[in-house]
């Protein structure tokens, strides 16, 4: 993990990222000519941003270098260490060009691509790619961003994403994780969406695949999503959003618990064909180990939602979910009901619930 108030920041450098246009494939950038001046107080607001991002569990990731290629991120910020100004602006300018590569959609905004290389006390790189979309704010004369903190005091502040490849010394895995670790910031990202796809992957070439984070997050979405839609009874269908939710039940933090998805499946889908059918198309696509971690998925567990036609819903707490709500099935359950009884209200929906209209 990265202590940003001691790292030393040595240099930067900053280029404009053009959004894509018709007739273009991908965005362009307007490629700066010469470093950043980098004052102590653009410095300190740098750090500070950076580190309440991180602090953040929500929006910041430990994701895994996956791409490797001499051209990637990786490879560019490897061969950043020690050489010149010169080269390392126009290293900087390469980088820029891959996550320009990597806007291949109009609707992804342009903004400044920063790339900042910084130093800890033990003197480990550290190099930090961080996109700020435009806004009024950011001023930009005789090639350098005259005010740098505008990026991240102005009132859009939070229209940014960074990626972070730093390096350490880990025995216990293999290269170049061992080697060099990395973060995703993201203080665009909502917990009903994913990180984007085109920033963590395409440009700086990172895996999600390990990241206990998402994983659980893909796992629970898509099991919930299996069950509504191929579980005809209603009663079953609680019974294996029970069933989810104890997935992510941990009685203590020295507690080391798995989800293997095909485990999960086995324990609790009695029907062959649809465990088969949850093997093929879920699990096949999710990793085989996950370690539970609800940070994204919190409000799902502690809110049950029942769905009907029309957008209609009905929440409340999961606690208290069974006994304050209650579906009547049958004329007997009905007509047991005391209709003058002043502590419950009846009301009639069009629809079963969780059915397609």
């Amino acid at each position: 993990m990265i202590n940003f108030d001691d790292l030393t920041f040595n240099r930067a450098a900053a280029h404009q990222i053009l959004e894509k246009v018709e007739g273009l494939e991908t965005a362009t950038i307007l490629e700066s000519d010469s470093m950043l001046q980098l004052n102590n107080k653009v410095i300190e607001t740098m750090k500070e941003r950076l580190k309440k991002a991180a602090s953040q569990n929500s929006k910041s990731f430990e994701l895994e270098v996956e791409d490797t290629l001499e051209s990637s991120f990786y490879g560019i910020t490897k061969r950043m260490k020690n050489s010149g100004d010169d080269d390392f602006l126009s290293k900087s300018a390469d980088i820029a060009r891959i996550l320009a590569e990597a806007q291949k959609s109009s609707n992804i905004p342009g903004g400044w691509l920063i790339v900042v290389e910084a130093t800890t006390p033990i003197g480990s790189y550290v190099y930090i790619a961080l996109k700020a979309e435009m806004h009024e704010a950011l001023r930009f004369e005789s090639s350098n961003i005259e005010y740098l903190n505008d990026v991240f005091l102005s009132p859009t502040q939070k229209l940014y994403k960074a990626g972070i490849i730093y390096e350490r010394n880990s025995e216990e895995l293999e290269y170049p994780h061992s080697h060099y670790g990395c973060m995703l910031l993201d203080n665009q990202f909502r917990i009903d969406s994913k990180p984007a796809e085109y920033f963590y992957k395409d440009f700086l070439g990172f895996s999600v695949e390990n990241n206990p984070k998402i994983q659980s997050k893909r796992f629970y979405e898509a099991t919930e999503n299996f069950i509504m839609n191929s579980i005809d009874s209603l009663d079953q269908k609680n019974t294996m959003l029970d069933a989810l939710h104890a997935e992510f039940q941990i009685e203590s933090e020295e507690e080391t618990l798995e989800i293997d998805p095909l485990i999960f499946v086995s324990q609790n889908f009695e029907d062959t064909d649809v465990l088969n059918s949850y093997a093929a198309d879920v699990a096949n696509y999710l990793p085989q180990s996950i370690s539970p971690d609800d940070t994204l998925i919190r409000g799902k567990l502690d809110w049950r939602k029942i769905n009907f036609p029309n957008k209609v819903k009905i929440t409340g707490p999961v606690k208290t979910f069974d006994l304050d709500i209650q579906i009547v099935d049958s004329l007997n359950e009905l007509q047991s009901l005391d209709f003058q009884h002043p502590n419950f209200t009846i009301v009639k929906i069009l629809g079963r619930p969780f059915q397609n209209m």
